[in-house]
């Protein structure tokens, strides 16, 4: 539904006050989202698209899983999934103060002047260390979190699910893959997590990445949980490499910063393989969007690096380039 300025005013008045006023619109690929202000202080009001994404009762439960922990988190001033006249609910929280490191189209939003390679590096070192505290709080169960109950009880299991029902119409209407290699790469990849089934399924946030990192004054928050998920730790920093690693601009000194800032209990000379694997699966995954979405403009590069994948994890499908 089209949201007007007038159903933000009135959603936003009982909650935080009558002097609400509309600062702008933020720009999100899933949802509705507005900063408003209120009484000298900022808030963001989210609209969501889906019904039923993020699950119903996760948000709510995240944000008491964080505040619980000491991690640093925008509080929830309102969140309503069922009553509201807005079909697929809302949201309302404190605006963090500071600034995204990146945008959504991956620019560095701190004045050029300030954001130096020096910085850069500093910022990965925190963010590790602060992912490193969210992999702390550990699930009996993997998948998606719901209000804290995952239901899959091994790492391969839910990938196989979620491969199942990853689309890959793009990549077999544009003649990519043919079916038998798509159940092929599924099966193949399903069998190589099988040898990580000693990981525990931890708290991951599973949109890591500098666009969700608010940075001020030395501080960094992690912001935007909606794709949460009870996952390996491996899976939460292999979604953060794979730009480090697969974009045109390849970043290792990122990529090493982090690892090397990283803590776990765990043996991280295993990730190497492990990234190779989920690398595999988001390339799939991100090739598809791109054949299907922009007739598979600009994705030389991507079938490339997928092809080198394919290789590195012993898969012997190859694309034409």
């Amino acid at each position: 539904m089209l949201i007007t300025n007038e159903d933000i005013i009135d959603l936003a008045k009982p909650i935080l006050g009558d002097n609400v006023i509309i600062c702008k619109q933020i720009k999100t690929n899933n949802n509705s989202a507005f900063v408003v202000k209120s009484d000298g202080n900022e808030y963001i009001v989210k609209f969501y698209l889906y019904r039923n994404w993020p699950e119903n009762d996760k948000i709510p439960y995240i944000n008491q899983l964080l505040q619980k922990n000491n991690i640093p988190c925008a509080k929830i001033k309102a969140y309503d999934r069922e009553g509201s006249k807005f079909e697929n609910g809302y949201i309302i929280e404190e605006r963090i103060s500071g600034v995204p490191v990146l945008s959504k189209d991956g620019i560095p939003l701190i004045p050029t002047n300030i954001f130096t390679s020096e910085l850069e590096r500093y910022l990965y070192d925190l963010l590790a260390k602060q992912v490193s505290k969210v992999h702390n709080i550990t699930f009996s169960k993997f998948g998606y979190i719901n209000g804290g109950h995952p239901i899959y009880h091994t790492f391969h299991e839910f990938m196989e699910e979620m491969m199942m029902q990853c689309n890959t119409d793009g990549l077999l209407e544009h003649h990519v893959f043919t079916k038998p290699e798509i159940t092929e790469l599924i099966h193949g990849l399903c069998e190589r997590f099988k040898e990580y089934s000693d990981l525990k399924p931890v708290f991951c946030h599973g949109d890591l990445s500098m666009r969700n990192v608010i940075y001020n004054e030395g501080e960094i928050t992690l912001i935007d949980w909606d794709d949460s998920m009870a996952l390996p730790w491996m899976a939460d920093v292999a979604y953060l490499t794979y730009p480090f690693v697969c974009s045109k601009v390849k970043q290792l000194e990122n990529r090493k910063v982090f690892l090397d800032s990283y803590i776990t209990a765990y043996d991280k000379g295993r990730f190497d393989t492990f990234e190779k694997l989920y690398h595999t699966f988001l390339s799939i995954k991100y090739l598809d969007w791109f054949y299907k979405y922009r007739a598979g403009k600009g994705t030389h590069r991507m079938k490339c690096n997928l092809n080198e994948l394919l290789k590195d994890i012993g898969l012997d499908i190859q694309l034409r380039v």
